[in-house]
């Protein structure tokens, strides 16, 4: 995960939050056998996904994570008229997204 650039360490402005309570149980992570994505479960957030490739084709990364989050939506997420998605960060509310694009 380090490689790609996924840090799952204990960060201490999470403390406050009560984000690293009982750290680690009640955390998962789950990345396919092609290592295309991975989903931090638990973490900061309830679900991060994470869309990982080696060839920089930023949409078909966008397809990708459209059809896994699409799966997701059945779930519910905690959701205000005023603020969009919450989150445990105030810098995910609304879209609760956020895109990063690491180049080599």
């Amino acid at each position: 995960l380090d490689k790609v650039g996924i840090n799952i360490s204990v960060q201490k402005a999470h403390d406050s939050a009560g984000i690293n309570d009982d750290w680690p149980n009640g955390r998962g992570i789950f990345i396919d056998d092609n290592k295309s994505f991975a989903i931090l479960v638990n973490f900061e957030d309830h679900i991060q996904v994470f869309t990982i490739s080696e060839e920089g084709d930023l949409s078909s990364n966008l397809k990708n994570l459209t059809k896994i989050l699409s799966n997701f939506e059945k779930l519910g997420f905690a959701n205000s008229p005023s603020l969009g998605f919450l989150t445990a960060s105030p810098k995910h509310l609304g879209t609760a997204m956020e895109i990063t694009a690491r180049l080599r």
